[in-house]
């Protein structure tokens, strides 16, 4: 959830967070309320549709996932540091078309 905020500074709204991590929205709702007990999301009304919130990264929740980003990035290296780089950059294709589908059907 953290990456998907990172990637819209303006927030998401609880749909389309779901759409996004492609879970249900009660899933959604449930993580929202752990975050931000947290202090790393915060939710506002949206102004389009006051029954609608949009949630986005705090500043603690900025600082969070540049640091898990940064031990990921780490991490996905050094599993794929023996794999030719065209290998990676087919698989990277492959997951992007495996995502579009799996989106099309939600």
């Amino acid at each position: 959830m953290l990456a998907a905020l990172d990637r819209v500074p303006d927030g998401l709204s609880m749909s389309a967070l779901s759409r996004a991590l492609l879970v249900s929205n009660g899933n959604v709702t449930a993580i929202v309320r752990q975050l931000q007990a947290h202090g790393l999301v915060a939710s506002r009304t949206d102004p389009l549709d006051a029954r609608s919130a949009i949630v986005s990264l705090t500043p603690a929740g900025q600082r969070q996932f540049d640091i898990l980003a940064t031990a990921h990035h780490a991490w996905i290296a050094a599993m794929l540091r023996d794999v030719p780089p065209e290998r990676v950059d087919q698989l990277v294709r492959s997951l992007g078309e495996l995502r579009a589908i799996l989106e099309e059907q939600t």
